[in-house]
């Protein structure tokens, strides 16, 4: 029988039975388990093959625990069963372990006196290219579910190895994670142009979310100098692929002319296939080019029908939008309870133009209970945000001492904000005070 000991998580540090394989804490496997292998264990820690050793044991990393401890006297060719069925992905990682453990030795008999090393070392390399992506996936996706625990590890150094020598091997999967580590500093030092240069690897070959990414680069002018032009040209090429999100990309960009010709009937074709998807965003600008006419014949039951789906995925523009058709009755029967239900949704995920509505609303009592106080700390932070309607109308509750202590000075302040925002009625209001406080 296998001797147990207690052995500490390279990853984590948590400790556990070596019987284990798995630690209790984290879920990685840990190369530590060699000291109840053999009599002559102390050999390993010392052998210059120590770190092409742990890379193949992890490539054998998985989620379910490797049950049945490997004796000193096992045979060639054993490996630990598992008593759970697993995963798909986790099957074919389990069958590399296998076929790595047979390769390496790691089971030969204690009558041998030692370890099979002989060609070995040939056989994990290409075993490890072989593999390069599956694993690149498997730890770079262990790696976001425990950013904390595997961030400054041995893992991280891992998993950046593994990802770029799928990258070199000219798998676009691998090229378009290891972009997202420069981008996001993840396993990596952080480097926008050693991410840009790894999504135009990607994206060339047709990743498609690798030219989402390419398209913002070029858009944002992240690791690259800015080029709309190019931008388009790649968010046009992720949405001819049929993602909604490079769909609604390039609708926005038909909308607003952005590398493009600006043109509403393209830029209501995208729209309309990213909101057939699903995607909230499409859906919001759909439901505004019904609602104002552009590209399409205007349609208020349209335009509220997918302000509608989009806010119910909870974007806090579409539940504005839906809360001032409710207000003003288009598309649908005028409601003041729904319109408060909506602005609030909105206005309590910091939408500052659902702030403004649902203090007035507040200040009028339509749809909910006459409440100055309520109103002056909507319209309050609102205006705090910039809104120039709601600078006027906080100017304005300042300057009657409506919900709030008469101030001339500070009706004087949010008024001269608004008015410096272009409105006229803010202009006219801040000069009548300025002449009532000289």
């Amino acid at each position: 029988m296998a001797v147990e000991y207690v052995v500490e998580c390279e990853y984590c540090g948590n400790e556990f039975l070596s019987h284990k394989f798995l630690c209790s804490f984290c879920g990685s496997f840990t190369a530590k388990y060699y000291a109840f292998l053999a009599p002559d264990a102390e050999q390993f820690a010392e052998t210059p093959n120590e770190k092409l050793i742990k890379a193949a044991l992890l490539l054998g990393t998985l989620k379910e625990e490797l049950k049945g401890a490997i004796s000193d006297s096992a045979q060639p060719g054993q490996v630990p069963p598992t008593k759970r069925p697993l995963e798909s992905q986790e099957q074919e990682i389990f069958n590399i372990y296998a076929f790595a453990i047979q390769n390496l030795g790691f089971v030969g008999s204690a009558a041998t006196g030692g370890w099979d090393w002989d060609g070995s070392q040939k056989k994990a390399v290409e075993l490890e290219k072989e593999t390069a992506l599956d694993s690149a996936k498997y730890h770079y996706f262990r790696f976001l579910k425990h950013p904390k625990i595997l961030g400054a590890s041995e893992h991280a150094r891992l998993t950046e190895r593994l990802c770029r020598m799928a990258a070199e091997q000219g798998h676009a999967e691998a090229q378009g994670i290891l972009a997202q580590m420069y981008k996001n500093g993840q396993c990596v030092e952080q480097d926008d142009e050693q991410a840009f240069y790894w999504y135009t690897k990607a994206a060339i070959q047709g990743d498609v979310i690798a030219q989402c990414n390419l398209a913002r680069a070029y858009d944002r002018g992240i690791g690259i100098t800015e080029d709309r032009a190019l931008a388009f040209q790649w968010f046009k090429k992720g949405a001819e692929q049929g993602d909604p999100e490079a769909q609604f990309r390039s609708g926005h960009a038909y909308t607003y002319g952005r590398g493009v010709e600006q043109n509403y009937e393209q830029a209501f074709a995208w729209y309309n296939k990213s909101a057939e998807q699903g995607n909230a965003n499409g859906q919001l600008k759909l439901g505004e080019a019904y609602n104002f006419g552009r590209g399409v014949e205007q349609n208020y039951e349209q335009a509220f029908a997918w302000f509608t789906k989009a806010a119910e995925q909870g974007s806090p523009v579409a539940q504005t939008r839906l809360g001032y058709a409710y207000q003003l009755g288009r598309g649908v029967e005028q409601n003041y309870e729904q319109a408060v239900y909506w602005y609030t949704e909105a206005a309590e995920q910091g939408n500052r133009g659902a702030q403004y509505s649902l203090g007035v609303l507040f200040g009028r009592g339509r749809g909910v209970e006459k409440n100055y106080e309520q109103a002056l700390h909507w319209i309050s932070l609102s205006a705090d945000q910039g809104d120039p309607l709601a600078q006027f109308a906080l100017g304005s509750m300042y300057s009657a001492g409506e919900g709030v202590e008469q101030s001339y000075e500070q009706a004087l302040h949010w008024m001269s904000l608004s008015a410096n925002q272009g409105n006229v009625n803010a202009a006219l209001e801040r000069d009548k005070l300025v002449k009532l406080l000289e």
